[in-house]
């Protein structure tokens, strides 16, 4: 299994996109350890373990 990290994308959704198809169809845990400035509910981080960055105000982060 893999892990990739990720962290940092301040609300660019196709650099977040481009990273999660390079690894398609492949045993990978994601891990976004914040700044994404999405909600926490956002469907395009559902599939990552995720943590707050001092750029994520929603409180349903960790």
């Amino acid at each position: 299994m893999k892990i990739v990290v990720v962290s940092d994308n301040h609300g660019q959704e196709l650099t977040l996109k481009r990273i999660f198809d390079h690894y398609a169809g492949s045993d990978v845990t994601f891990v976004h350890t914040g700044d994404s400035e999405f909600p926490y509910k956002d469907e395009r981080l559902s599939h990552c373990i995720r943590v707050t960055g001092n750029c994520d105000y929603d409180p349903e982060y960790p």
